[in-house]
């Protein structure tokens, strides 16, 4: 059975790698979380197939067809208000939808941040 390192589901799937190990602790996914910080942690894409298909998209996560609502770091910063550290820790936290964007950088879920606003 096919294993992916959390890189490479990361990089199929398009999710940040705080994401899946989000999702793995909350027992959504199956795989193993090393114990070591440089240990090898993996994940069955199955699971994550099944999650995607069973849950019509991850909770969270915004279903988005384009590249319309992500922007730059730099440009949510502008439009929220927020830190670009704030933004970060509210990805790494699961909170807010990103990729990483086509020439390096990473995109975020700009109606994401806007309803945090709130």
């Amino acid at each position: 059975m096919e294993k992916l390192s959390i890189r490479e589901a990361s990089e199929r799937f398009g999710l940040s790698r705080a994401r899946l190990y989000k999702l793995l602790n909350q027992g959504a996914l199956v795989g193993h979380i090393s114990p070591k910080k440089d240990g090898k942690s993996w994940i069955y894409p199955y699971s994550l197939q099944d999650y995607y298909n069973g849950n019509k998209g991850l909770p969270g996560r915004p279903q988005v067809e384009s590249e319309g609502g992500y922007v730059s770091v730099r440009e949510a910063c502008q439009k929220t208000g927020y830190t670009d550290a704030r933004i970060y820790q509210l990805i790494k936290q699961g909170n807010v939808a990103s990729k990483k964007g086509k020439k390096g950088g990473v995109l975020v879920f700009i109606s994401d941040l806007l309803k945090k606003k709130k």
